[in-house]
């Protein structure tokens, strides 16, 4: 006879976005201090086009020899330039990559829920902009002054300031991010700013989640 309490619970999954240079990486990395286990989608999606994967190929038939470095990698700031010149070549780069980072990140979070980890936190870069709301729960935005991330765009991956914005013009609006989003993060100070707000956040997912466990 088997025992309901030994049944495993639904992990709640939660997405952590934003736009460029917002914070989320601050967030989704207390979150794992605090227990969660976290998903990096950037990450991801640096192995979907590593050297020697299918990704990789795609990805060189449909932009040529310029994006490939003197050492055999893909050169992730050229590509980046034209994708933010060129709303086709955007799109197609995500058709690319989108579906093989869809996959890890599921079999990623399966593995963790099979485990035992009651939240689930993916940090997604272009969660909405890519239609991926659907596969979370809940859903965390953060945001922050234009003029901030384009500094810290600046700081981060050393490009003019010109650059930085206009990667964050082909975003989604945060505005529009706002209004989709089950929680706002602030994150318009330091970095350490933001600590105590994701704490009490954390808390009340991981309530969410025990709430729904009990009454799965």
């Amino acid at each position: 006879m088997s025992d309901s309490s030994n049944k495993a619970r639904r992990a709640l999954r939660i997405a952590v976005t934003g736009g460029a240079g917002s914070g989320k990486s601050i967030v989704c990395k207390r979150f794992q201090t605090l227990g969660a286990f976290v998903v990096d989608l950037d990450r991801l999606s640096r192995q979907a086009v590593e050297p020697g994967t299918g990704g990789f190929q795609q990805v060189i038939e449909r932009f040529g020899r310029e994006v490939i470095t003197e050492d055999g990698g893909l050169d992730r700031r050229r590509l980046r330039e034209i994708i933010v010149a060129d709303e086709k070549a955007r799109r197609d780069l995500e058709a690319i990559v989108h579906p093989e980072v869809l996959r890890r990140m599921n079999d990623a979070m399966d593995k963790a829920e099979a485990a035992g980890a009651p939240l689930l936190v993916a940090e997604v870069p272009l969660l909405f902009e890519a239609g991926l709301e659907r596969f979370f729960d809940q859903v965390v935005v953060v945001a922050a002054p234009e003029e901030a991330r384009v500094r810290r765009l600046v700081e981060r991956d050393n490009v003019a300031a010109e650059q930085a914005a206009a990667l964050i013009g082909i975003q989604m609006p945060e505005s529009e991010k706002r209004k989709r989003a089950d929680f706002v993060i602030e994150n318009s100070g330091r970095p350490g700013d933001i600590i105590g707000e994701v704490d009490r956040l954390f808390d009340r997912l991981a309530a969410k989640a025990e709430k729904d466990g009990e009454s799965a």
